[in-house]
């Protein structure tokens, strides 16, 4: 049985590293040309050799073989900055045109989190730009309502209102 390997996504978790072909085959101790063999499809990899790609690039085998469209390990390793975005070959074009306006990315200033929170979302027709940012001030917004609840709900905290010290009441010194 064959397997097909996608040569696209080995290639973008290789270039995500800034590995060349040749320095993939060595960290593999491998032969200099089979990386390159790989990614035209003239040779596939064992299963062993395989896995041990796999672990080097921190990403699934499934997600090798395009058996399964998210890998895992992707949130970990990359698809969490604007370059990552803009190297994955794999990102909706709506979300590259976004990471590739630098000055707006570095106005939003754009977490990790919520660039992996963009790259998860999937629709049919894709977003553009413009619905990618719609998402992002979402997502903001829906964050800063569970920021304000966690503290209004903070134990310790009366709700609506500030809890009152000895001595504050004005009554007691009226008694005076």
């Amino acid at each position: 049985m064959k397997r097909a390997l996608n040569t696209r996504r080995l290639a973008a978790a290789r270039e995500r590293f800034g590995y060349s072909q040749v320095e993939l085959a060595q960290r593999l101790g491998l032969s200099r040309g089979i990386v390159s063999q790989w990614e035209t499809g003239a040779r596939v990899p064992s299963l062993e050799v395989l896995k041990l790609a796999a672990d080097t690039l921190q990403v699934s085998i499934d997600w090798l073989l395009d058996r399964d469209t998210y890998s895992p390990a992707q949130g970990e390793l990359g698809i969490s900055t604007a370059e990552d975005i803009r190297r994955d070959l794999n990102a909706p074009l709506g979300l590259k045109d976004l990471a590739g306006d630098q000055a707006l990315c570095q106005a939003l200033a754009l977490t990790p989190e919520e660039w992996t929170t963009l790259r998860s979302l999937h629709y049919r027709d894709g977003l553009t730009r413009e619905g990618y940012l719609s998402v992002l001030m979402a997502v903001r917004g829906l964050s800063m309502g569970v920021h304000r609840r966690l503290l209004r709900d903070k134990p310790g905290r009366a709700a609506g209102k500030q809890q009152s010290k000895p001595g504050d009441d004005p009554s007691e010194a009226a008694g005076d």
